[in-house]
């Protein structure tokens, strides 16, 4: 999907400037741009940018909601049939 040019023009302002005052920030984005999306390995550094954005309490506590999902589907699917 493309954007207008000034919708472009709007993000690469935003993210210069998001650059500009966060290295963390900074640094994810010199990783992200060295990997192309159908480069080996660029779903993990993917995952491990979310995982440091928002804590490995919150990735725990997902991976085991999702497992937990997934096990009630297996479970549902084992009685009903």
């Amino acid at each position: 999907m493309s954007l207008a040019p000034r919708e472009q023009e709007a993000l690469t302002a935003i993210e210069n400037q998001v650059r500009a005052t966060d290295p963390r920030f900074a640094a994810m984005f010199r990783v992200l741009e060295a990997l192309g999306p159908r480069s080996e390995g660029y779903l993990w550094v993917l995952l491990s940018v979310w995982v440091a954005r928002h804590g490995k309490l919150v990735a725990t506590v997902l991976l085991a909601l999702v497992v937990m999902v997934l096990t009630a589907a297996a479970a549902a699917g084992v009685i009903l049939a």
